[in-house]
């Protein structure tokens, strides 16, 4: 116990952030040693007081509660210790604006709460009364940090999206919607210049990683592929699985867009999983898709990605109407003939066979009748003739980029 207090005296004398974290951490290589040495003796409560009450007494409450949840038997008794820590980082943060130092430590206890709160909600027959009562003392804390002025080192607002992300990860397992306000009160606050430009790069690369991932699920696919990407651009290159998390994401909202990724990037990311579906989709091979659709289905819908992989069907459809047009385009240059525009719906039909896609007329020309709804194709169905009418100049005005459709 005697060096565990000596490592905290070090700490709080430098005013060592990253080493206060560590001894309030659940699990640093310390717990074993302190838990050991408070089982021994029945004073260490008071050892703790004596060396700190004379200059640092408003962190004894902080030390005493790790100590105490280190001792704890059940996860429900650690909550409760780490939620009396966190409070006591909540009197401190809320009372003294010069504590921006200590915000590496209050991020990781922030960490601990939450997860200990997860493990405290499995005992409760499916309510979530830790986690609610964490989500609350987390925004008392998000206020004073958004609110501080000071931006030199030691300011308190450095800790603003640490609190948030925190948030974030608690909210997304109760309701997406709560995530709203924390995102609100940051962006009240901030703008995404500063963000980008001031908070620590860890920070950054976490906080748009999760607002992509709210917007995701909302539907805002537009706005979650600007989050991810922001992701993407900050996220260090020596963190491949995070990397793989972001491009989970990325590369389906990207391919709505019409950008498709590298086998390389695949391959180095280890996300065999698109490979077939990339593949099929740039050969507009409908059949092929639908497969690699059906083989992956469990990976898709275990990340929520199924439903937006089927929207990219449309896709297929459009490159392969335009691998149609484009044979139409060299028969007639092959002829000498010019391109007078119409497409049979019925070499359509032929083209979905060549890649075993079996449909009728009928639904060969429902297909057309929704590209040129989205606006994949410029150009209208003539009913009575069975023809698509397309311009009959260059290739941008028939098949527009897929980014300007309504995919």
């Amino acid at each position: 116990m005697d060096e565990y207090i000596d490592s905290l005296t070090q700490y709080l004398e430098a005013e060592n952030g990253q080493g206060l974290a560590y001894s309030l951490s659940c699990n640093g290589r310390h717990t074993k040693n302190v838990r050991r040495d408070a089982l021994k003796t029945i004073y260490w409560e008071r050892q703790i007081k004596d060396n700190f009450s004379e200059w640092a007494d408003d962190y004894i409450p902080l030390f005493i509660s790790h100590v105490k949840s280190l001792l704890a038997n059940n996860p429900k008794d650690r909550f409760d210790q780490e939620y009396d820590l966190c409070n006591a980082f909540l009197q401190i943060f809320s009372q003294n604006e010069a504590v921006g130092w200590a915000n590496p430590a209050l991020g990781l206890v922030l960490k601990d709460l939450r997860v200990l709160a997860d493990q405290a909600d499995m005992g409760t027959s499916g309510k979530n009364e830790y986690k609610e009562k964490s989500g609350r003392l987390m925004m008392k804390l998000l206020a004073p940090a958004c609110m501080d002025k000071d931006e030199s080192e030691n300011s308190r607002r450095w800790a603003s999206l640490s609190v948030a992300n925190n948030l974030f990860k608690l909210f997304s397992k109760l309701n997406l919607s709560m995530c709203d306000q924390t995102r609100a009160t940051i962006y009240n606050n901030f703008n995404d210049a500063y963000i980008n430009e001031r908070f620590p790069i860890s920070h950054v690369t976490t906080f748009r990683y999760l607002v992509g991932y709210q917007h995701f699920f909302k539907g805002n696919y537009d706005e979650a592929r600007i989050q991810f990407g922001y992701a993407f651009d900050f996220c260090s290159r020596q963190f491949p699985k995070n990397i793989q998390l972001i491009l989970l994401y990325l590369i389906p909202l990207n391919l709505l867009k019409g950008i498709t990724p590298t086998e390389g990037l695949l391959k180095l990311y280890k996300l065999d999983q698109y490979k077939s579906i990339v593949h099929a989709l740039k050969a507009g091979d409908v059949r092929a898709f639908n497969m690699a659709l059906k083989d992956q289905e469990s990976f898709l819908e275990k990340r929520g990605l199924f439903l937006l992989m089927e929207r990219l069907k449309t896709v297929a459809y459009r490159n392969l109407l335009r691998k149609v047009w484009l044979i139409k385009l060299k028969e007639c240059q092959l002829a000498g003939t010019p391109f007078n525009g119409r497409i049979r719906l019925e070499d359509f039909r032929v083209a979905l066979q060549f890649v075993h896609y079996k449909c009728s007329l009928e639904e060969v020309e429902c297909i057309v009748a929704v590209l040129v709804f989205k606006k994949f194709v410029k150009g209208y169905i003539s009913h009575g003739h069975k023809l698509l009418v397309v311009s009959r100049k260059a290739e941008d005005v028939t098949f527009p980029p897929i980014n300007d459709c309504d995919s």
